[in-house]
């Protein structure tokens, strides 16, 4: 769990999520989300936390590198890891997305 293997994989992945989520969210996709989202949920970019934002992805790293650890069982090829990455990201993203869409107000 917290092997050097382990370690540096949340790092890099916890970089590249801040890095996508930047790219994605912050950049591409913009202009739909300020005219889709609730201005009184949203925090300015002078309000935001990035090393909070940071932190967030650096656990949500360290979390899905741990469960692949334990799901792959040494063996770790690409195939694997897209079936994995698949099956986590339709999981979490499905279930986040319905209790979200569920209980609040923050797109339209």
């Amino acid at each position: 769990m917290f092997t050097k293997q382990n370690l540096l994989a949340a790092f890099a992945g916890s970089v590249t999520l801040f890095l996508l989520g930047w790219i994605i969210w912050g950049m591409a996709f913009m202009d739909f989300f300020q005219e889709h989202s609730n201005p009184g949920l949203t925090k300015s970019d002078a309000e935001m936390n990035l090393g909070v934002v940071y932190a967030g992805n650096l656990v949500l790293a360290w979390i899905i590198s741990s469960l692949y650890g334990k799901w792959a069982a040494g063996n770790y090829t690409p195939i694997s890891g897209l079936k994995f990455g698949s099956w986590f990201g339709l999981f979490v993203g499905t279930g986040l997305g319905l209790v979200q869409m569920g209980t609040s107000h923050l797109m339209d």
